[in-house]
């Protein structure tokens, strides 16, 4: 969660509009606020190691968009999704 805030130095690079530009700060917290406690109940369902490993898979994949995205849309999808896994796969790494 420490490095979603590194985008803000960036933020002017990816559009010069003050809305876009919290809405790409903010999507990663969204994401988080969503897929918390759903996280959790898809971890007692189908247990810790898949939900981490699924968590795992979208993070590369949302980095890998995230890398090759110049227009401000595909950020704001690459940090909701990153802050989707970040979140949904936090209860099954605190209780291991």
């Amino acid at each position: 969660m420490a490095l979603s805030n590194a985008v803000v130095p960036v933020l002017p690079t990816y559009t010069a509009n003050s809305a876009l530009q919290g809405a790409i700060y903010s999507a990663y917290f969204l994401g988080a606020f969503l897929t918390t406690l759903p996280g959790g109940i898809l971890s007692d369902r189908y247990g810790r190691i898949p939900i981490i490993r699924l968590g795992l898979g979208i993070m590369v994949l949302s980095e890998i968009l995230l890398s090759f995205s110049l227009a401000p849309f595909p950020v704001i999808f690459s940090d909701l999704s990153k802050g989707s896994e970040s979140e949904s796969s936090l209860p099954p790494r605190c209780r291991m």
